[in-house]
């Protein structure tokens, strides 16, 4: 007996059904699906970065409010991280571990507070110190985590800027001289540089002794500004901040003209790493 044109049109319309069915047993089942490992790991791990941040910034913002009543506020942190004794220098390192990584502080008020304290050599030996182990994590948690992270930690105002400076960082053939030089000179975004470079090709042990010795020049000027200042030496004091605070305002002032600079003149000495990228 042969089927008629309603026959063939219920088999159709079963089989569609069973087709729609059949999808939407696959989409809850996609739903009901483990998460893939690595997206658990990352996400425990923006976790820790979090609480970690919360918690130095804590006690941070504990210590920096115990002495907001001063008419000081550096002079004031200087007296309390002294009283402090060996764990100011644990402060010291929170405030620039938390300026770095979140910007949370001026960097030039956590250096000039380390001067006061600890003077020009050990001073400055602790502000690279805190320097490297924020700079350490930092790369390491980006390599981790990738641009998104990036991004959210930079937002929009700031990853606009930070779209521009990864113009400057595309070259990887002269990578390491143009992050050398971005990093010695005063007033350059060197908390957005720390944040980018990681998304470049640079290995990190190139990353962080290039970006320590960069950084040194500045912060040790820094802190002999605020040990002249103590002592009293105020014509040493007036010079070199003349020479780097007005380094570090053009920095900031111009600091995207400043880069298209530097990567007009590494093209120029290294002419044959842009024919060969």
């Amino acid at each position: 007996m042969s089927s008629g044109p309603d026959t063939r049109e219920a088999e159709a319309s079963a089989a569609k059904i069973v087709e729609e069915k059949a999808a939407e047993a696959k989409r809850l089942a996609d739903r009901l699906a483990p998460l893939d490992p690595a997206i658990i790991i990352k996400f425990v791990g923006l976790l820790c970065f979090l609480a970690m941040i919360g918690l130095v910034g804590y006690y941070i913002v504990r210590f920096i409010i115990d002495v907001q009543d001063s008419d000081n506020l550096i002079e004031g942190l200087a007296t309390s991280i002294r009283d402090a004794g060996w764990s100011g220098v644990l402060i010291c390192l929170g405030m620039q571990f938390i300026q770095i990584v979140v910007a949370f502080v001026p960097g030039e008020i956590v250096q000039a507070v380390i001067g006061l304290v600890y003077g020009t050599v050990v001073g400055g030996l602790i502000t690279l110190v805190g320097a490297l182990i924020s700079s350490i994590f930092v790369f390491y948690l980006v390599r981790w985590l990738g641009a998104p992270f990036v991004q959210g930690m930079l937002g929009k105002q700031e990853g606009r800027r930070a779209a521009a400076i990864q113009r400057f960082l595309s070259n990887h053939k002269r990578l390491n001289a143009t992050v050398f030089i971005l990093f010695l000179i005063p007033g350059m975004p060197k908390d957005v540089l720390t944040y980018l470079v990681p998304l470049t090709p640079m290995r990190p042990a190139e990353f962080f002794v290039l970006s320590t010795i960069a950084r040194a020049p500045a912060i040790f000027a820094t802190t002999f500004v605020m040990e002249a200042l103590l002592n009293q030496d105020y014509l040493a004091c007036a010079i070199v901040a003349g020479l780097f605070g007005g380094l570090g305002l053009i920095g900031i002032m111009f600091n995207m003209k400043i880069m298209e600079l530097v990567d007009r003149f590494m093209a120029r000495i290294n002419p044959h790493h842009d024919d060969e990228g």
